[in-house]
């Protein structure tokens, strides 16, 4: 099982991205922005970082670019 960090700011989106990766057999944590991913790493345990970020790039507040 891999973990995978979701950042996108469309509720859909991340809602659709969430199941899909969780019917294949994948953790999934989603993040609406930026910011938001970032305190998600920085408060994740030793050894409990994801093991793929899908990030999109266009966003408010902190862009993906």
């Amino acid at each position: 099982m891999s973990r995978v960090l979701i950042v996108e700011d469309s509720p859909a989106i991340r809602l659709l991205l969430v199941r899909r990766l969780e019917m294949a057999g994948h953790q999934a944590v989603e993040a609406e922005d930026g910011q938001v991913a970032l305190e998600i790493m920085a408060s994740a345990p030793p050894g409990g970082k994801p093991d793929l970020i899908l990030l999109d790039a266009m966003m408010p507040n902190m862009s993906g670019s």
